[in-house]
């Protein structure tokens, strides 16, 4: 699935969190966001994710512009599509992401790498 940020500006109390992001996530590539501690990553994370709603800007997937969906549509997102990892992955030591994971796909793609004993690396390109 394609992501993409246009002009995502979060305003929390007054403050610009994240001020005019724009970025594309391409399916089978790995995109990190690197920046300092405060910098908005997170928020932006969860712009993506349709966690928080921006304050200005879209967020499209596979080009369709997703930014005003409705509630019912968002839970259909988090349950079909999309898979959270935690940001502080020490709270489930017991257990690897890919079995906690809400995604269907993450979990069969996380059975199969475990049934061939085989893993792809992704192409890797930063924001």
């Amino acid at each position: 699935m394609r992501v993409e940020a246009h002009d995502l500006t979060v305003r929390i109390d007054g403050r610009d969190v994240v001020r005019s992001a724009s970025l594309t996530c391409n399916p089978g590539t790995m995109t990190a966001l690197v920046g300092p501690s405060g910098s908005g990553k997170t928020t932006l994370l969860h712009c993506l994710g349709h966690l928080q709603a921006p304050t200005t800007g879209r967020v499209l997937l596979d080009g369709a512009d997703a930014t005003g969906w409705k509630p019912s549509r968002r839970r259909r997102f988090w349950k079909d599509q999309a898979a959270f990892v935690l940001q502080n992955h020490g709270v489930m030591e017991e257990e690897s992401w890919p079995s906690t994971s809400p995604c269907p796909q993450a979990r069969s793609a996380a059975a199969s790498a475990a049934t061939t004993n085989a893993c792809r690396p992704h192409s890797t390109r930063s924001a």
